[in-house]
């Protein structure tokens, strides 16, 4: 094993051989992040396939009450499993760098020293919330012919918290070694039970508990999936009491601690407008919202993909001392994901009332409304995503801390004197003003601490995604009011419509984008796309040739 001087200077050690075979050539850090970034964007199509199919028939099954109070309880149970105190997404950054300097002993301790204390914390918690369950209850408007399904669902969230929290101990170690591909696999798989179990058990009429057990069978199934494929791929991996460490776990500590702040800020902007509806309005108008939320964080969803691989690879960098490649990973990161986030975002904001009949086969007017606000308050936020993702490869989470006083002042402190004065209107207004403040704060954070250089992205990275979607706007509305539709019109003329319309925004944004080609610059927004596409071909040829279903060389 290689000195901690000689890492320090950014060599890396010679790889270990195993049984007398020869290492394979290591893979380069720009590959992982493509083969991540298809892994991630596969695995996000097929979730947000599988929830246009289901959502709307979950819906149909419980009704706008039973729905909204699932979705309530959700949020609420998420923000209680922060109780981990961030150890689980910790062990993402502390694997990636053990794995990189071949430090197996310090890696095994790690992992194990998480998942115990991840299984306790979580153990602990859970007892208190059942104990306290029925009087948590009683603090929202539910109707009472529904409190026993309520209480039913949120004894079993909590006790899925505890199977979650050490299933993401697992998870954080495929992240860690950068199989993301296997990560997305194991979850498509794990899917096709679940889809089964809900159609059956609420097609029979059993409400939340069955959508419960549903998500039990599929946790069983993943975290056994899961524990089988981190041992394939990391055969140096131990798992036992005896290498439990309480060093371990003040080190998880210190870095988690800060990304929990992180996720708890994440979840209470989120998912604030939900919590002021909830307990301003009623349940049925949470539901209006949680429609309108889930077809946003859909189009969010689809630019996202690029994100998780960098944290790993970031943390990889940080080992070896290279700030040039976080550098450059933060430039064009930021780059693709801009082009990514702008067309998707926008085209929502135009395609929202034809999509929500698409999907829901229902006009919703308060569901369309949050959907739009929201859309724009995505996409301010996710501007900053590259340069987060790279603060926590580096062990600067912190740097995601400052600007959550914003956030939360913002958001609550305007949301609640709006929604008492609007209504609706109130929380959404909030949110997007909340995105705007706190995102330019955060973009001066990563440029004053982390030394990341914002300016050429605002300059050269912005400008032509920004135009390029408002045109394709004013396109697809001006085309779109040659398509007459009704609630009438069968699903599938809807769905036909909306891809139309799809196609319309995109060849005109694309098309924009390859005019501005011309123009000065640095490095052309459609060499960045061609270049994506390059690399993308690239990976995809090498996956096909490591399982064997393609041969000889792929095509420059």
């Amino acid at each position: 094993m290689s000195s901690p001087t000689e890492l320090k200077q950014g060599s890396l050690p010679e790889p270990v051989v195993l049984n007398g075979a020869v290492p394979a050539p290591a893979e380069k850090l720009s590959a992982k992040i493509v083969r991540n970034t298809i892994a991630n964007a596969v695995g996000r199509f097929w979730w947000m396939a599988l929830g246009f199919v289901l959502t709307p028939y979950i819906v149909g099954k419980l009704g706008d009450e039973r729905f909204g109070i699932w979705a309530f309880l959700g949020v609420f149970v998420g923000y209680f499993a922060v109780v981990d105190l961030g150890i689980a997404p910790a062990v993402i950054k502390y694997v990636a760098g053990y794995y990189t300097s071949r430090d197996f002993e310090r890696l095994n301790r790690s992992v194990n020293s998480a998942f115990f204390a991840v299984v306790f914390l979580m153990g602990v918690f859970c007892l208190v919330g059942v104990v306290f369950s029925r009087s948590f209850l009683h603090l929202f408007k539910i109707s009472p012919q529904y409190y026993s399904e309520a209480w039913f669902a949120l004894i079993g969230f909590f006790i899925l918290m505890i199977g979650q929290g050490s299933l993401s101990v697992f998870q954080g170690i495929l992240s860690g070694l950068q199989r993301m591909d296997l990560q997305n696999l194991i979850s498509m798989g794990t899917s096709i039970p679940y889809v089964l179990m809900v159609f059956l058990l609420l097609g029979h009429g059993y409400g939340l508990p069955g959508l419960i057990c549903a998500n039990a069978l599929t946790f069983v199934l993943n975290f056994i999936l899961s524990v089988v494929c981190t041992r394939r791929v990391c055969p140096q991996f131990r798992f036992s009491p005896r290498l439990f460490h309480w060093k371990a776990v003040k080190e998880l500590l210190h870095y988690g601690i800060q990304m929990q702040i992180n996720n708890v800020s994440a979840l209470l902007v989120a998912h604030g407008d939900k919590i002021m509806i909830g307990f301003f309005l009623n349940m049925s108008m949470v539901t209006a919202f949680e429609l309108g939320y889930r077809l946003a964080w859909a189009a969010r969803t689809l630019p996202t993909f690029l994100l998780p691989g960098l944290m790993p690879a970031a943390a990889e960098a940080d080992a070896k001392k290279d700030h040039g490649q976080l550098q450059r990973m933060f430039d064009l990161g930021s780059r693709y994901l801009a082009l990514a986030t702008f067309p998707c975002m926008t085209f929502l904001v135009v395609a929202a009332p034809l999509g929500m009949m698409a999907w829901m086969k229902e006009y919703r007017p308060e569901s369309i409304l949050a959907a739009r606000v929201l859309a724009v308050a995505y996409l301010v936020g996710l501007l900053g995503g590259v340069g987060t993702s790279i603060a926590r490869g580096v062990g600067r989470p912190d740097l995601e801390n400052r600007p959550i006083p914003i956030h939360l002042i913002v958001n609550f402190g305007l949301g609640i004197p709006l929604i008492i004065k609007l209504g609706f209107w109130g929380p959404l207004v909030a949110t997007l003003i909340s995105a705007v403040v706190g995102n330019a704060y955060l973009f001066y954070l990563l440029h004053r601490e982390l030394k990341l250089d914002v300016g050429r992205l605002l300059r050269h990275g912005l400008v032509v995604p920004a135009l390029s979607s408002v045109v394709a706007c004013l396109v697809t509305a001006g085309a779109s009011t040659a398509l007459a539709w009704t609630i009438t019109t069968p699903r599938l003329i809807l769905l036909g419509y909306l891809l139309l319309s799809g196609l319309v925004f995109f060849a005109t944004y694309g098309l924009f984008i390859w005019l501005c080609r011309f123009s000065a610059g640095e490095v052309k927004d459609w060499d960045l796309v061609k270049s994506g596409l390059n690399m993308v071909s690239a990976s995809v040829y090498g996956m096909l040739r490591k399982m064997g279903w393609s041969r000889g060389t792929p095509a420059s």
